[in-house]
């Protein structure tokens, strides 16, 4: 009988969405209804960043800046301190889910480009040694109305530290300006 009641308790627990067992089939439903129905919100570049901790404000249209190379990758630069999320009080998990930008440098309006983000409580190069990154490419077509690019990537902790940057094929010292639509989850 004791088996049967634990089954039971293990049978409702995971039926309970984000609340409940994790990698549930219940559980994997909900976080795909969450992130397809959550609300987002937008962060920029914080108006007084402080060290790793903060780097991003909302609301704000201040954007974050990177630079790229000459054929390579510019630097990293942090986008979410660890103390930054969550913007909703309640929230356990983050995903960066768009980016908008809004300024390229002249010399790559139409340039392709190829962003990456990374994401961990260390630094930018173990999380990306780490495997802990995405990449997202596109066309900015100056003056002709973008939508936002999608950045897929999974949900981390609140807590943890994100990072960006970019390269710019046969440029070099172009900058990005943008924002970041998030979206974030209780469980």
């Amino acid at each position: 009988m004791a088996f049967f009641s634990d089954m039971k308790s293990l049978v409702r627990s995971a039926t309970l969405g984000l609340l409940g067992v994790k990698n549930s089939t219940q559980y994997r439903i909900a976080e795909v209804e969450r992130h397809l129905h959550s609300p987002e919100r937008w962060i920029g570049a914080a108006a007084v960043p402080v060290g790793t901790t903060h780097a991003a404000d909302n609301p704000t249209l201040t954007g974050f800046m990177t630079t790229a190379g000459n054929n390579t990758f510019g630097p990293w630069v942090l986008i979410v301190g660890s103390t930054d999320l969550p913007v909703r009080p309640g929230m356990a998990y983050a995903d960066p889910n768009r980016v908008e930008v809004f300024d390229v440098s002249a010399q790559a309006d139409a340039d392709p480009h190829l962003v990456q983000f990374a994401h961990g409580t260390v630094d930018a190069a173990t999380a990306h040694a780490a495997g802990d990154y995405t990449e997202a490419s596109f066309v900015p077509l100056r003056g002709e109305g973008r939508a936002p690019f999608v950045m897929q990537d999974r949900r981390v902790a609140v807590g943890n530290m994100v990072w960006a940057r970019h390269w710019t094929k046969g440029e070099n010292a172009t900058t990005l300006e943008f924002l970041v639509g998030i979206h974030e989850y209780e469980g």
